[in-house]
């Protein structure tokens, strides 16, 4: 369970701006809203708080913690800039198991053209010697 409060996606407009801005902590701890901003939001819309308390413990997926000093919008970077990390990553790691297959391959295809090439020489020096003796009509 969390709690709204807790949370980075907690945003208050400024009524002056009408810039969504980082929730100050006193509306966090309090729910006391300063006069400079309107009742804090949900940026991402999960939950309205017109009739719940920013406080109550709740099941939200798109949690994700406070971190001072950002705006929902910044958390919302920086979710996007991790998931796109991971999915780098997971890009690298499958390109690199596909080139380590690929060389795998590669060498079983070396060893199968190398065979043919040496049973080949060995057949036309066998098929040479044949024909130079004479013993082949």
């Amino acid at each position: 369970m969390v709690k709204c409060a807790e949370c980075g996606f907690l945003a208050s407009r400024n009524l002056e701006t009408r810039i969504l801005e980082e929730t100050e902590q006193i509306t966090r701890d309090t729910g006391y809203v300063l006069d400079m901003y309107q009742p804090p939001i949900c940026f991402v819309r999960v939950n309205d708080f017109r009739d719940d308390a920013i406080q109550k413990e709740r099941i939200c997926e798109q949690f994700t913690k406070w971190r001072q000093g950002s705006t929902p919008k910044e958390h919302q970077k920086m979710i996007d800039r991790e998931a796109r990390l991971k999915w780098q990553s997971e890009r690298e790691d499958a390109d690199k198991r596909w080139r380590d297959d690929q060389r795998r391959q590669d060498k079983k295809w070396r060893i199968v053209e190398l065979i043919i090439l040496v049973v080949s020489a060995g057949l036309f020096t066998w098929l040479g010697a044949f024909i130079s003796r004479g013993w082949l009509p």
